[in-house]
Formats: structure tokens, C-alpha cells, sequence
């Protein structure tokens, strides 16, 4: 094999390893930010989670605020009577409500199960 034929093969080589160790790290940060958006997201209610609740007031808290929190009374026998499905969806509404009456003068979290 002549010398040019290797060095341009070994010159594709790296080309392709660099460029398979570049996917690799896209795809390792997409997985990362995956995981934030877990962390710091509730998955049902798209509100904050207890975390990422806990992180935003510590960041943003200010003398003069108001902090809310609600608790849905005898919420489990909406769960019993009609199903996780009607209450997942009745929570889903509550926090959709909420964010846009709070909108992007504060934030809305869920810390429990209600």
C-alpha cells in the first residue's frame, strides 16, 4: 500500500472518529437536559417539580412576594369514584389554570401528589 493511501485512510479514520466522539457528546447533553427537565418538571402537570420549586423561589424569592400553597381537599376519592385517568386530568387543568394566572410574573409547582 503506498504512503498516501494510508496517510488518507488514517486521515478518514480520525475524521470519523471525531465525528462519531461529537454525536456521542450531542447525544450525552440532549440526555443531560432530558434528565434536568425530569428533575426540575413535574411530568403530569408540566408545573415545577418539589426540586426545581425549591430552586426557583431560592433564585428569584424577593421581600414583598406572596407564596401559595393549595391542597385539593379529599382529592383521593376523586381518584376512587372516577378514576387516576379523570384525576390526572383534573390536576393537569388546576395547574394549566394556574400558570396562566400566575403567567411570567412568578411560578407554580407542584411539592405532592395533589
Amino acid at each position: 500500500m503506498d504512503q498516501n493511501l494510508m496517510t488518507d485512510n488514517l486521515n478518514l479514520y480520525k475524521s470519523v472518529s471525531q465525528i462519531s466522539i461529537l454525536e456521542e457528546n450531542a447525544s450525552l447533553k440532549n440526555e443531560v437536559e432530558a434528565l434536568k427537565r425530569r428533575l426540575n418538571y413535574d411530568q403530569l402537570t408540566k408545573t415545577m417539580s418539589k426540586f426545581g420549586f425549591y430552586s426557583y423561589f431560592e433564585k428569584n424569592a424577593n421581600i414583598g412576594d406572596a407564596l401559595f400553597f393549595i391542597d385539593i381537599d379529599d382529592f383521593k376519592s376523586v381518584n376512587d369514584f372516577y378514576g387516576h385517568d379523570v384525576g390526572d386530568r383534573l390536576l393537569s387543568e388546576i395547574a394549566n389554570d394556574l400558570m396562566s394566572s400566575v403567567g411570567s410574573a412568578g411560578g407554580v409547582g407542584r411539592l405532592a401528589g395533589d
